[in-house]
Parts: structure tokens; C-alpha cells; sequence
């Protein structure tokens, strides 16, 4: 049973969407995702719109990075994915005898990682037979029969180490500070995580936020990715109301009329340009000639 199948079987997510008919940029997304073939004009048209691309690619991704506007949906559709992953796939091939594969939703606070825990806890609670699956339960994680772990951490690339990961999902990342030993904790994570899921078939790594600062992981791989036919990612940006229409639009007009800027990048999924260094990154590439390395005296 595939993702989609699954949200829309009454046995399992379904009953956890009100109505499913608001959340078709998700199901796009969800379906750009993993590989599901996308047919309908309206949802081909949401996959152009997000991705910058024509046509969709109908293959797997393994690696993902989601920009979308405040309130749009993007914890939720987090710990569905992490659920469904646990619950609906047979790890058991690529673990070895009493190793325990490991979901992580990495959060850039324990506020936001308590939101999501209690998400996660929540889909699992809620139906009798995910409930049944559960042996342990702490602040942090929930242990499966399954040998499935869910763990939901605040972010750190020390405490990433030395698991095997079959799905890393990193929450907010735009938003990621900076600890006292680094000044890039989102590249020290990522560095960390990409080895951990690289001996899993099938591993997934989602990164997923609303913008922020043109600068960090996120920005990277938007700059160098969206819209890109050849990119080995999928890159996705979408504004909140493509993904969630019952905000209303004139909320947003309200806080586009207070803060132009801050709007923007809150609920259009732009990144903001106020908070560059004092030369910013578009200025210096102009600057640099590629394959020249030094000048001559």
C-alpha cells in the first residue's frame, strides 16, 4: 500500500483529514515523493507551479527539500510520512539481527520537537492497530514491534552519530541556530545524516521549512536545484495557500500590508533579502570568475 492509498483508506490516515479535498498540494507532494505517477491536469499543474518543472519525474526520491509558507501544513504532513514509513514498510531485510532502524524528526527546538512528538504519538494513538504496534514511549521516541524506532530530537549533528537511519526529516530548517562548536549546525547535521541513511534502500532525508535568510542549507539547495530537470533532489516551494486553502487570503493581505517583507517569505515562501550580509551572495558570484584562482603580480 503506497502513501496515498493509505490516507485515503478509511482504515488507516483518512480519518485523521477532515477534508481530504484541501490538502491536494500535499497529496501532490507526497506523490512527487514517492514515485506515484501524476495524471491529473490540476495536480500536474500544482507539480509545475512547485517544482518549476514540466513534467513530473515518477521516480523515488531520496532526498527532498520542501519550502513552504507558515501554517501550511508541513508537521503534520511530517509525521504522517514518519508513521507511514514505520508502519507500512518491511525494513527487515536491511537490518541485521536485533538492530532497530531508526525515523528521526529533527527539530530546531525542543518546543517545535514537542509539537511534532505529540503529532506523531497522536496518529498512533488514534487507530487500534498502529496502537498495538507500540512496546515503548518516552518524551522522545516510540519504540515499534516492528524493531521501528520514531525519535524526534532537537537539532545536533553529535547526537545523529552511529545510527542507522531509515528516514531522516528536518524540521524547520531555515530556522536551525547555531550551537558553540559551529557555526553551520544545518551542514554538520546533513553531513552527519547522509552516511547514516546511506546503506538503506529506500532511505528518505526531507528537508522542510519555511524560508528564511538567503544562506544555509535550505537556500543552497534552492538556488542550485528549483527547476532543474537534472537535479538529484526534488526541490519543492510553495506559498501557505497552495498547500493549505483555508487560510484566508485576506489574513495574509492583512500581514502583507503590515510587513511587505516579512509577509513574503512567511506566507509566500520567498526568501528574505533584508537579512544578507553586507555583500551578498549574488554580488560576490558576479565578482568571481569560475576556474581562476589567483591573479598575476
Amino acid at each position: 500500500m503506497n502513501i496515498i492509498e493509505a490516507i485515503e483508506d478509511p482504515r488507516f490516515f483518512r480519518p485523521l483529514f477532515r477534508d481530504i479535498s484541501t490538502w491536494r498540494g500535499w497529496i501532490v507532494f507526497l506523490k512527487s515523493v514517492f514515485g506515484i505517477p501524476i495524471s491529473d491536469a490540476v495536480e500536474l499543474g500544482v507539480y509545475e507551479s512547485c517544482t518549476g518543472l514540466s513534467s513530473p519525474k515518477n521516480i523515488r526520491a531520496r532526498e527532498v527539500y520542501c519550502i513552504a509558507g507558515r501554517r501550511s501544513g508541513k508537521s503534520w504532513i511530517s509525521s504522517i510520512i514518519a508513521v507511514y514509513l514505520a508502519c507500512f514498510k518491511d525494513w527487515r531485510p536491511f537490518l541485521s539481527p536485533g538492530e532497530r532502524g531508526m525515523i528521526f524528526v529533527v527539530a530546531c527546538d525542543k518546543l517545535q520537537s514537542s509539537v511534532i512528538k505529540q503529532y506523531i504519538s497522536g496518529i498512533l494513538h488514534s487507530n487500534r492497530g498502529f496502537e498495538k504496534m507500540i512496546i515503548g514511549e518516552t518524551a522522545e521516541r516510540i519504540d515499534l514491534i516492528n524493531n521501528i524506532t520514531i525519535m524526534v530530537k532537537t537539532a545536533s549533528y553529535r547526537s545523529i552519530r552511529g545510527f542507522t537511519l531509515l528516514c531522516a526529516i528536518l524540521e524547520e530548517l531555515a530556522f536551525w541556530r547555531s550551537d558553540e562548536t559551529s557555526s553551520n549546525p544545518d551542514r554538520e547535521i546533513l553531513s552527519a545524516v547522509r552516511p547514516a541513511l546511506a546503506t538503506i534502500p529506500d532511505s528518505l532525508l526531507i528537508g522542510i521549512s519555511t524560508p528564511y535568510a538567503r544562506s544555509g542549507v535550505l537556500w543552497d539547495q534552492f538556488r542550485s536545484h528549483f527547476g532543474n530537470a537534472d537535479a538529484p533532489y526534488l526541490i519543492w516551494r510553495a506559498p501557505t495557500r497552495a498547500m493549505n486553502p483555508t487560510i484566508s487570503q485576506e489574513q495574509i493581505d492583512e500581514a502583507l500590508h503590515e510587513d511587505v517583507v516579512a509577509a513574503r517569505a512567511e506566507w509566500q515562501a520567498e526568501f528574505r533579502e533584508d537579512l544578507e550580509s553586507y555583500l551578498s551572495v549574488e554580488m560576490i558570484e558576479r565578482a568571481v570568475i569560475p576556474g581562476r584562482f589567483e591573479l598575476p603580480l
